[in-house]
C-alpha cells in the first residue's frame, strides 16, 4: 500500500508515556528537568532542545518564521520539529523552561501536556512516514507554498486540524458538517485557495482522521 492512500496514527501510548516521564520528573523535586528529562527521555527518541541555540544555527530566512512561536508559553515550549535523520521528535524550550517547570503543580503540569497533542501527534505522523519510506526523506521547502504541498505535510496538517476543533468541543457530526460547508480556519482557507488537488487529499485526511 502506497504511504498516501490511508491515514497513518499517531502512537499515542508514545505520549502518555512521555507524560508520565514529565510528571515523574517533577516529582523527584530535580533542579534540572531539562538535563533528567533527556536523560529519560532517550529511549522514546524525544529530546529537549535549547530554542537559541536551535535557531541561531539555521539560516536567517529560515529564524524569521520561527522567532515568534510560541505553543505552550506557561512552559517556554516554543515549538515541535521531527528530525528524520536523528529519527528523534525535538521539544524546542527557551530559557525560563526549567524555572516554569519547577514551579508549577502536577495538574497544572498534565492539563498543559495535554494541549501539545496536536504538535506532537502531528510530529509522530511524521515519524510512522519515516518509518514506512525505503528511503528516508528530510525535503527541504523553497517556500510556504511548497510545504503545503507536500504530500507529507497535507496527512500531518489534516490531523492537526481535526485536533484542533475537537479541542473546540466540536462533534464528530459538526466536524463533518464544517467540512461540507466551509470552516474559517486559516488552514482550510489556505488548502481551499491553494488548489483542487491539494484541498481534496486535505478533505480527504481530514474524513479519515475524525
Amino acid at each position: 500500500m502506497s504511504l498516501y492512500e490511508s491515514r497513518l496514527n499517531p502512537d499515542k501510548s508514545i505520549f502518555n508515556e512521555f507524560k508520565k516521564i514529565c510528571i515523574d520528573v517533577l516529582n523527584s523535586k530535580t533542579n534540572d528537568p531539562f538535563y533528567d528529562l533527556n536523560e529519560k527521555l532517550k529511549e522514546l527518541e524525544i529530546e529537549f532542545v535549547d530554542f537559541k541555540s536551535f535557531i541561531n544555527a539555521l539560516p536567517e530566512n529560515e529564524r524569521l518564521n520561527l522567532i515568534r512561536s510560541i505553543i505552550i508559553p506557561e512552559l517556554g515550549i516554543r515549538f515541535l520539529s521531527y528530525e528524520p535523520e536523528l529519527n528523534k521528535i525535538m521539544i524546542m524550550v527557551d530559557n525560563t523552561f526549567d524555572d516554569k517547570f519547577i514551579s508549577i503543580n502536577e495538574k497544572h503540569l498534565m492539563f498543559l501536556l495535554d494541549q501539545l497533542w496536536e504538535s506532537f501527534g502531528h510530529e509522530l505522523i511524521h515519524k510512522e512516514q519515516t518509518k514506512r519510506m525505503k528511503n528516508v526523506q528530510n525535503p527541504k521547502f523553497k517556500s510556504e507554498k511548497d510545504y503545503l504541498k507536500n504530500k507529507q505535510e497535507i496527512m500531518a496538517l489534516a490531523f492537526s486540524f481535526i485536533q484542533q476543533l475537537k479541542k473546540s468541543n466540536y462533534t464528530d457530526n459538526e466536524i463533518l458538517n464544517i467540512l461540507k460547508k466551509g470552516s474559517f480556519s486559516p488552514l482550510y482557507r489556505i488548502y481551499k485557495e491553494l488548489g483542487n488537488k491539494e484541498f481534496n487529499l486535505f478533505l480527504k485526511y481530514a474524513v479519515q482522521y475524525i
